[in-house]
């Protein structure tokens, strides 16, 4: 389990194509762990998307990690599309734990410096796109 300000190290990760992925680097990172199962998750997404379509090509990255199969994910994003990448946990959840949510509790989200440190983690779901904003500002 990673603390704060440790490095999170890689990630088991896949597209929904089964092709494997690394976090983007260089840049701070918003990696938010979700299902589609997850009714809070759900309802943050267009908070996270619209947070994601702000920062163009210089703000933080978000990224989602899904705990869940790709079939479903596919089927969700069909008719909630969101801007930012999707990836795919390995099929154990070793990534909430690394990233320090070992119950597996969603949505978390954690915030990750241009380094891949952890800056910051917050579980539960974002109410509104202010809390989101000041979320990401304080983990400076």
């Amino acid at each position: 389990m990673t603390g704060v300000g440790q490095a999170v190290g890689p990630l088991s990760l896949t597209d929904l194509d089964g092709k494997p992925q690394a976090l983007p680097s260089g840049r701070r990172v918003l990696v938010n762990l979700w299902a589609s199962w997850c009714g809070p998750c759900r309802d943050e997404m267009p908070l996270l998307d619209a947070f994601a379509r702000a920062q163009g090509g210089t703000g933080v990255v978000v990224v989602g990690i899904a705990e869940d199969d790709a079939a479903p994910i596919r089927d969700f994003l069909r008719t909630s599309p969101i801007s930012y990448p999707t990836l795919l946990d390995d099929a154990n959840g070793h990534s909430a734990t690394r990233l320090g949510n070992p119950l597996g509790i969603l949505p978390f989200s954690v915030l990750l410096d241009a380094d891949g440190k952890l800056l910051r983690s917050r579980l539960g779901a974002f109410p509104d796109q202010q809390s989101l904003q000041r979320w990401v500002a304080s983990g400076n």
